[in-house]
């Protein structure tokens, strides 16, 4: 059961997070008007550019680690991580729920996208993007809010199949249990004047 718990637990706080970054995407195209009437003042960016396509730019990258996530853990739904007790009651729920993985492995470049824009360093099997060897790159992932939706669809469809095969989780599931609790990121507040006065007279 502690294994089972675990594991549900872990897969719904990511539906959760692919819920949150989904309807925020959302909350941002309806009031695109509103947020790009805010303007980038550094002569950094293009002075031209959207705040409503930066934003969407970054949240649409946390969706899709989060995608990759659920799936990933998803792949943990066995009984050879979760019980041969259960097997039976596994294998039904998987079989619930292929219509929705089938679905999903139409996006069949979620994982590279990931691996290579996402995550990671910009490089794709190895090769930096920005070398001559790299082109014509096409990835079939969830690009739009329609498509994003549809994924988060399936994972709560996925979800709601879990507990309701599994109710007595549901008794041992701690709505306090928050992943918050569980670590610590430290910080301070610093004086970023000074601070960054120093390091460009070292660095420069």
């Amino acid at each position: 059961m502690n294994e089972l718990l675990n594991f549900t637990n872990t897969l719904f706080n990511l539906h959760s997070q692919i819920k949150f970054a989904v309807t925020t995407l959302e909350r941002v195209y309806e009031n695109k008007n509103l947020i790009n009437s805010i303007k980038y003042d550094n002569e950094y960016f293009d002075k031209q550019a959207l705040f409503q396509t930066s934003i969407n730019a970054l949240i649409s990258n946390n969706c899709i680690i989060m995608f990759s996530s659920f799936l990933d853990e998803y792949a943990n739904f066995n009984s050879h991580n979760l019980g041969k007790e259960i097997e039976d009651r596994i294998e039904y729920v998987r079989r619930q729920n292929k219509p929705g993985i089938k679905r999903i492995n139409k996006w069949k470049d979620i994982k590279n996208f990931r691996n290579h824009l996402a995550a990671h360093n910009i490089k794709s099997y190895g090769k930096s993007f920005f070398s001559d060897e790299v082109k014509n790159l096409e990835y079939i992932s969830p690009n739009t809010i329609s498509e994003k939706k549809l994924f988060l669809l399936i994972t709560e469809l996925i979800c709601l199949n879990i507990r309701d095969e599994f109710p007595e989780i549901l008794f041992y599931m701690d709505p306090e249990n928050r992943m918050i609790d569980k670590m610590k990121i430290i910080g301070e507040e610093i004086d970023f004047e000074e601070e960054s006065k120093v390091i460009h007279s070292q660095m420069r």
